[in-house]
């Protein structure tokens, strides 16, 4: 299966590319697909033009309410235009997303990440959308370094076995390295 993860320079995206997959994955930088530029996402579509499965890696942090950075709210959107853009939708879209539990100094990411969420579900709830799978994925604290490590190889095992994953929220068990349903 072909696997799209944009925002293939971040973090995370960088230890799944460490491990061993039988998944084709397709981890384009800002340069190759930029999601806040349609142009580049028309390129990246016109070339590639279908994906089994979608990961949302690209986003901006939003900063503070002073200085809000606006492009974290666009770039959800424009995953959306993106898989419009290509010429068969995928069969799977997953959202990395954040635990709303938590009540920090991080609320506007929280917020951002909700904000996505939200309008995945909607889109992919929509009746002509049903086809695509959407899937919120929490990979927990991607920061620490450890936890990352576990994390995204809790995330290839999910990847590579998609079809057993019904429910639309998972999160990672770190201690059993193991997806697994969560609400909030």
């Amino acid at each position: 299966m072909k696997v799209l993860y944009t925002g293939g320079a971040g973090k995370y995206a960088t230890e799944i590319q460490k491990l061993t997959s039988t998944l084709e994955f397709f981890f384009p930088n800002r340069q190759e697909c930029n999601l806040l530029n349609k142009h580049s996402m028309q390129n990246y579509a016109r070339k590639h033009k279908y994906f089994d499965i979608v990961v949302t890696g690209a986003n901006q942090f939003p900063g503070r309410l002073e200085d809000l950075n606006f492009n974290s709210f666009e770039i959800p959107v424009n995953h959306l235009c993106l898989i419009e853009m290509l010429q068969k939708k995928p069969k799977y879209f997953i959202h990395l997303t954040t635990g709303m539990s938590d009540y920090d100094e991080h609320f506007l990411y929280r917020a951002q990440k909700t904000f996505a969420e939200n309008l995945f579900t909607r889109y992919f709830y929509f009746e002509r959308n049903l086809e695509t799978r959407f899937i919120n994925f929490h990979p927990h604290h991607v920061d620490d370094q450890e936890i990352r490590k576990k994390s995204a190889l809790v995330f290839l095992k999910l990847l590579e076995n998609i079809e057993n994953y019904q429910k639309l929220e998972y999160s990672v068990d770190i201690p059993n390295l193991k997806p697994v349903n969560y609400k909030f």
